[in-house]
């Protein structure tokens, strides 16, 4: 409504959501990287001076949402000059896209986005100046027609500005390999959070709608914590599965059992070896066995989970090497 009167000196701010809220409603997921980079440049194109993201241990869910936060911050920072006291040209504005002219001092920047989640054209006119893509190689001057993918943003000035920014070809490459490392670790469970009923002793339910983060593919934000005497947690799986090794990630994980619950009923397992780390314990067990139900009990421990992995091929123990890490290193560096 603000921006629909014409008054961009109306709009404080812009609060991107990185909070994906599945805690309400197992099918909310969170924004992709193009959902919220065109956001928040579309909220800025309509007059926002601020940007205050929105989010919680979900940040460090998924690549795009912390490094791509950071990358939008350093953008602004490069162009806050620009962003704040140039003098503003619509170049174009429509209910599929918007672009808009920066002119301060002797530079002049635009930012064109595309609202639609397909590939649409913005015809900018003339140009004044030769402009360089930000983040890119691309330039652009005189008569101009953007050709832009879905939901993309382009940001181009005439002067060079992006020096110590993430190109957006690096940054897209690394998100893809963030994202495939996460989506194909070695794990029975990952993403299976809808056939894994989790019950955590004392709680009166269970972990209804927040235990997808057990079973996400990031072993380094936290999901689950037990504070009370004798923590426990049980895993009810809707379909078998074979395990012979189990990865653990969190902390203080020194003292966890493992029971697991078979058609034979509930049976202890003694791991044959075991690695353990600071944030993280991996089970290796003689013989592989067909789990039903597996329990997990933490002792007193004040215990913090951030992933739960068993893996689908069989895992060798490795064999500690001892060396020489320097001073002032620490294990798993």
């Amino acid at each position: 409504p603000v921006a629909d009167m014409e008054r961009p000196d109306k709009v404080i701010g812009v609060i991107p959501t990185c909070f994906s809220y599945r805690f309400k409603n197992p099918l909310s997921d969170y924004p992709t990287w193009d959902e919220y980079n065109c956001t928040t440049w579309a909220t800025i194109l309509r007059g926002a001076r601020s940007i205050q993201p929105f989010f919680y241990a979900d940040m460090g869910d998924r690549f795009w949402l912390y490094e791509g936060t950071k990358r939008v911050f350093r953008t602004i920072s490069a162009l806050e000059d620009l962003l704040l006291f140039g003098r503003r040209t619509a170049l174009m504005r429509s209910v599929s896209g918007d672009a808009t002219l920066y002119e301060f001092g002797n530079e002049s920047m635009f930012v064109a986005v595309n609202f639609m989640n397909a590939p649409h054209a913005l015809r900018l006119g003339d140009l004044p100046g030769c402009f360089r893509e930000f983040g890119g190689t691309r330039e652009w001057k005189g008569a101009t027609t953007l050709e832009m993918k879905p939901l993309e943003v382009i940001i181009a000035t005439t002067r060079k500005r992006d020096d110590g920014v993430w190109s957006a070809a690096d940054f897209l490459k690394a998100m893809d390999q963030a994202e495939g490392a996460r989506t194909h670790r070695d794990n029975q469970l990952l993403g299976k959070e809808k056939e894994i009923e989790v019950r955590a002793k004392f709680d009166r339910n269970p972990l209804f709608n927040t235990s997808f983060k057990l079973f996400d593919g990031v072993r380094d934000v936290f999901a689950w914590s037990g504070k009370g005497k004798d923590n426990a947690m049980e895993l009810a799986f809707k379909k078998p599965r074979t395990m012979r090794s189990l990865r653990l990630y969190g902390a203080h994980l020194e003292k966890t059992s493992v029971s697991v619950k078979s058609s034979d009923g509930w049976k202890r397992m003694e791991p044959a070896s075991e690695d353990s780390e600071t944030f993280s314990r991996i089970l290796f067990f003689s013989e592989p066995v067909v789990v039903e139900a597996l329990r997990l009990e933490f002792g007193s421990n004040p215990v913090e989970l951030y992933e739960i992995e068993i893996p689908a091929e069989p895992v060798r123990a490795v064999v500690p090497v001892e060396r020489d890490l320097g001073e002032g290193a620490r294990s798993g560096d």
